[in-house]
């Protein structure tokens, strides 16, 4: 994935992009995620807290990941 002007995107994946909109600090942070296969656009708005708890998760999963035979 490139990151470019604050965005995360792939060329064969999804487009992710952090916004601050301010006003109810709950709300302050805007996730925007797009993607063309399948045709997908999502704002989710959230704390500065839930952020780092979102990142801290995807950190763990991706250093402790096991293969799964299914």
């Amino acid at each position: 994935m490139k990151e470019n002007n604050g965005v995360l995107w792939s060329r064969e994946g999804p487009r992710l992009e952090m916004k601050y909109q301010g006003g109810n600090p709950e709300y302050r942070y805007v996730l925007h995620i797009n993607d063309l296969n399948p045709e997908l656009d999502i704002c989710w708005c959230f704390d500065r807290w839930t952020m780092v708890r979102i990142g801290l998760w995807f950190i763990r999963r991706a250093l402790f990941a096991k293969l799964r035979s299914d």
